[in-house]
């Protein structure tokens, strides 16, 4: 055969868990055309001559040496890969550096300045990036002690915090992440935060509750499933239709406990779901300023989903990318109730776009910004709410950040969004002592962007069929 299948690990994380990626390259490929496709696999952008492949062995997870397969000559990398015998399975390495250019993100609002580039060597460290960071971000007449380091790591399910030794060697550290992983490091932000002594205050939205319960219902459930402490823990916000609360915690160890606990704990039946939901500061956010929320399926679009999450969380605050499986919209919604003007990105089929508007529609009237403009990114198989809007037949791989800045370019458009209200059917006679229990009326939200007749019939037509046999409808 003419090609190869190749198993491509992402560093140590990746062989410990078994977890790896095919690639399929010509027998003739070069070495750098290897690299490229390895590189390709796991979306990483980085410029591939700063990486290279290390046989897959034991001893290479104990050892800090890359097997470099261009050793064999100087000019070696014009030729091919492979050799008499060619080890199936590769590590992606980063090569080694002296020094190497950091970005440093204030953990403070400053306008038109998202982050500052310094270098850094082998002697740098933990304090003496920040003794330069800070003239960089016109705070140098502050003292050193006042500021901390902090490594922020931003996976699919959740925003991981480490607070630098302050004489931590930097270059040593960048090179034990991409050990680690090399996108693990992709997801990677080191943020300079200010020590402040700030009031302890953790919102803990709960969902999965009982739906249309009052506050002291919730309040009574939450004691019972999870022996709240009232003296530290408030219920803040109800949703009622959507069987959630936010609760108000003033101890960390307690927040800590119900978060643990919630994901153990069912109520009638029915998992709950937590999530942390930071707190905006709505009252220092510019007149001018528009922020994105952005709602991902990562289920949609095999792993596009999923690896789109992953970009937008890199390029955007991590905070403000929302995964849907994980506890659906409303988290994202309340996160944003007080912003005076957003708008929204939903990444996902057409289902996922009606999740989303249908939770907008519930609570549009908690929220300062009642109607914030929508914008598409199809992730889905149909697309066809996506097409009539103009945003394409489906995502295709383009790079995320001009998908956000056609999110910015774009034009707000008036969409066809019906509220339908069902009446109940009349009483049934003969019920018990001749008092009927009358059903309740039912609302359902509705997105008129097909058509009727014929059309109407195709489209259902081809739904009964999608849902009968889901393995052959997987194109666009």
């Amino acid at each position: 055969s003419g090609k190869q299948t190749l198993k491509i690990f992402d560093g140590n994380d990746a062989v410990k868990r078994n977890q790896f990626r095919l690639i399929s390259v010509p027998r003739i490929a070069k070495n750098e055309e290897v690299v490229e496709a390895a590189l390709r696999t796991y979306y990483i952008n980085d410029d591939q001559q700063e990486y290279e492949l290390q046989t897959f062995t034991q001893q290479a997870l104990l050892s800090d040496d890359v097997i470099n397969r261009n050793d064999a000559a100087e000019d070696s990398n014009l030729g091919s890969v492979f050799r008499e015998s060619v080890p199936e399975a590769w590590i992606i390495r980063a090569k080694p550096k002296d020094e190497e250019v950091i970005r440093i993100y204030p953990a403070w609002l400053k306008v038109g300045m998202a982050y500052v580039s310094l270098r850094v060597n082998k002697d740098s460290t933990t304090q003496t990036v920040i003794k330069e960071v800070l003239p960089l971000l016109g705070r140098q007449t502050e003292c050193l002690q006042n500021f901390k380091l902090v490594e922020v790591l931003m996976g699919s399910k959740q925003v991981q915090r480490m607070i630098l030794d302050n004489q931590e060697l930097i270059l040593n550290r960048l090179k034990d992440i991409r050990k680690t992983s090399i996108r693990q490091m992709n997801q990677t932000r080191f943020y300079i935060v200010e020590n402040n002594k700030s009031i302890v205050r953790v919102n803990l939205f709960v969902g999965g509750l009982p739906p249309q319960l009052s506050p002291e219902e919730y309040t009574n459930i939450l004691k019972h499933e999870l022996a709240i402490k009232t003296n530290v823990v408030s219920v803040s916000h109800v949703y009622q239709a959507q069987g959630a609360v936010v609760l108000e915690i003033s101890c960390f160890s307690e927040a800590e406990r119900i978060y643990m606990l919630v994901k153990d704990t069912t109520v009638n039946d029915k998992p709950l779901n937590a999530m942390v939901i930071p707190e905006v500061m709505a009252s220092k956010i510019p007149q001018n300023c528009c922020p994105l929320l952005v709602f991902v399926n990562p289920k949609s679009g095999g792993l596009k989903g999923r690896d789109l999450l992953y970009s937008f969380r890199k390029l955007l605050n991590p905070h403000q990318v929302f995964e849907l499986t994980n506890g659906g919209p409303l988290p994202g919604f309340h996160m944003f109730s007080k912003v005076p003007s957003f708008r929204v990105l939903v990444c996902g089929g057409d289902g996922t776009v009606g999740w989303v508007l249908g939770a907008l529609e519930e609570i549009r009237h908690k929220l300062v910004c009642s109607e914030p403009s929508v914008a598409i990114l199809p992730l889905g198989t149909g697309n066809d709410l996506g097409r009539v809007l103009r945003w394409g037949a489906g995502y295709s791989g383009e790079d995320p950040y001009s998908i956000l800045v056609s999110v910015d370019e774009a034009d707000d458009v008036l969409m066809d969004r019906w509220t339908i209200l069902l009446d109940a059917e009349e009483p049934a006679e003969g019920a018990e002592n001749g008092v009927a229990e009358p059903e309740p009326p039912k609302i359902v939200q509705m997105n008129n962007y097909c058509g009727l007749g014929i059309d109407a019939e195709l489209s259902l037509d081809f739904h009964h069929a999608r849902e009968e046999e889901p393995g052959k409808f997987n194109s666009r």
